[in-house]
């Protein structure tokens, strides 16, 4: 039944739609907190890329001024053609000045591990070493020389790692994992003849290359254009120092940074603008790790805002729903017999007005109904006052018929009698206008009529009367009496009375009073008396007396009165039962009081 409430719907709804709005907005709230988190990492990724390349080209490109001027050096091509010519002399005396040039070149870098001049013909020089590495080392074959040879002079500085193996025998710690960076040798004639190594331990040039571990939200490392690895933030556990190159997004130096948050990369790549290489940043961050604080939050928020909008809920069903349920109670509780007013106050604007407008349209109602009673009052009226006129012209009909016959074969007294009578009887039907008269006004007119009906027929029957003085105070219809002992004189006695009687009898019971007019006339067969009772009940009883009794009671009781009917070969008795109406009853309702003390009934 509740959910055939308006309010307590409107307060579900209410309750779901801001759940799921409170919801709705935790969520956006989380991916547009999530996406500032990825938005500030890419950001500081970016700029720690972009740091670290920075700084790794302002530490190599002072090697890089030391590679380039050794390797447009002078001596380096005579030496090669006293190499090649086997002029020890003079190839001595440029060793010692290329040595000397690489000290001094040592001196202003100390953290250079070692500088080498390498020729194809098989001539090597570095800080220490004087003379030529064996050509059975196949120097000039080996594939990180020609890598480093095919070089040209213009273009990006080549860069390498190795563990100076190739001349092992002439470096203590041949197994340290260097960098090296070189640059071809031109002769005269701009053909290839060697190159320039530079060689830079890695631990040192990480250190220097690497201002702060980027551990919180990636890795960093150097790569060459192959993927070899070269330095990073942390060592390379591939295969041969091989990495996995799956890049997601290439930086270049006009790349817009926004197309870093559109494609949400996990793998960036930003290439050096002056070395063969590379610096690759593999972002390992995790997300909800980073979010899990703010998952916590939305959900405690998610909580408290249940818990809030079920008592905003609860408080607005109870705020709407209480005066709601008082108009509906008043309203219900209205009817017809005990008209009452809406209360005017029901808290809200709207319900007030509908209270207003409903109590205007019950006075609307009310009016109309009092005037369709009076109508329907009115209409009665007319209709008993036509029905009365119906009985005032039979009863005068019957009693000129006396007068005619009295005249013509009875006396002046009781002409004068009869006429006397007569006039008391019109006198009592034009001057009496109510419908319903004391039983004593009733009863003095019908033993006056059975008095005038007694003279006219030679005293040849007689009347006896036995009704209680108690019950003169009660009310009974115009001529209903009168109609019942006029029908036993003119059916029962077929206006021929000899020795004959009638008895008129009046009692009180169950608070009804019943009126018996009984006469020893002929009587009636069973089928004439259920040919009479359902004429009376249908309204097609022959006559005019009986007829418009029954309609008259009919106006004026509705169903509450009775004609019952009783006849054998001694007699007929016909009762007449009505609500009891006394005179005190009436003054009462007059005055408002209560009717109910009285035991009667209100005709009106």
């Amino acid at each position: 039944e509740q959910w055939k409430s308006f309010i307590f719907m409107f307060a579900c709804l209410f309750f779901i739609c801001n759940i799921l709005l409170v919801s709705l907005f935790s969520y956006i709230y989380y991916q547009s907190t999530v996406n500032v988190i990825l938005h500030s990492v890419y950001r500081y990724t970016y700029t720690i890329m972009n740091q670290t390349r920075y700084g790794f080209n302002q530490y190599m490109s002072y090697h890089k001024d030391s590679v380039l001027s050794l390797a447009s050096n002078d001596n380096i091509i005579s030496a090669y053609q006293c190499y090649e010519n086997n002029n020890i002399p003079s190839l001595t005396m440029y060793e010692n000045r290329l040595a000397e040039t690489i000290k001094s070149t040592l001196n202003f870098h100390p953290e250079i591990l070692d500088i080498a001049i390498i020729t194809n013909n098989g001539f090597l020089t570095n800080k220490d070493t004087r003379g030529s590495i064996s050509m059975t080392s196949n120097l000039s074959s080996a594939p990180w020389y020609q890598n480093a040879l095919s070089y040209d002079r213009n273009g990006a500085i080549h860069i390498f790692k190795t563990n100076l193996d190739f001349y092992k025998h002439y470096v203590p710690n041949y197994n340290i994992p260097v960098i090296a960076i070189s640059q071809p040798i031109f002769d005269y004639l701009q053909n290839r003849i060697g190159i320039v190594v530079c060689f830079i331990e890695a631990d040192i040039l990480t250190q220097s290359a690497f201002s702060e571990d980027f551990t919180e939200y990636g890795d960093l490392h150097f790569v060459d254009s192959k993927g070899q690895y070269l330095i990073g933030t942390q060592e390379s556990n591939e295969t041969n120092d091989k990495m996995q190159l799956n890049i997601d997004l290439q930086l270049e130096d006009d790349t817009n940074i926004e197309d870093i948050y559109d494609k949400k990369p996990s793998t960036l790549l930003m290439h050096s603008d002056i070395f063969d290489c590379s610096i690759l940043c593999n972002i390992n961050i995790d997300i909800s790790q980073e979010s899990s604080r703010l998952i916590m939050s939305i959900a405690l928020i998610l909580l408290l805002s249940i818990f809030i909008n079920l008592i905003l809920t609860y408080y607005l069903y109870i705020k709407f729903n209480t005066p709601m349920n008082i108009l509906i109670s008043d309203i219900q509780h209205i009817k017809a017999p005990d008209y009452l007013q809406l209360n005017s106050n029901y808290a809200f604007r709207e319900l007030t007005i509908i209270a207003s407008n409903f109590n205007s349209l019950m006075n609307n109602i009310h009016t109309l109904n009092n005037a369709k009673m009076d109508m329907e009052l009115s209409l009665q009226k007319a209709k008993n006052s036509m029905l009365l006129s119906k009985i005032n012209p039979h009863f005068l009909f019957n009693a000129l018929q006396l007068i005619q016959t009295e005249s013509m074969y009875g006396s002046k007294e009781k002409t004068n009698s009869i006429i006397l009578s007569l006039s008391n009887q019109l006198r009592y039907n034009i001057y009496e206008d109510n419908d319903n008269v004391t039983l004593k006004k009733e009863l003095d007119r019908t033993v006056e009529y059975l008095q005038l009906t007694k003279n006219i027929y030679e005293n040849r029957f007689d009347y006896q009367i036995n009704i209680p003085e108690i019950l003169y105070d009660y009310y009974i219809p115009k001529f209903s009496l009168h109609i019942l002992v006029e029908n036993s004189i003119k059916h029962g006695f077929e206006c021929t009375p000899s020795q004959n009687f009638i008895n008129i009898d009046g009692l009180l019971k169950d608070d009804h009073l019943k009126l018996s007019v009984y006469d020893n006339g002929k009587g009636l067969d069973k089928e004439r008396i259920n040919e009479i009772t359902q004429g009376l009940k249908t309204g097609t009883i022959e006559g005019i007396g009986l007829k418009s009794l029954t309609q008259q009671l009919e106006f004026i009781y509705g169903n509450n009165y009775s004609i019952e009917i009783q006849s054998d070969s001694l007699g007929t008795k016909v009762t007449l039962s009505i609500p009891c109406i006394s005179t005190l009853c009436t003054k009462q309702l007059e005055r408002g009081g209560n009717t109910n003390e009285t035991k009667c009934n209100n005709w009106n």
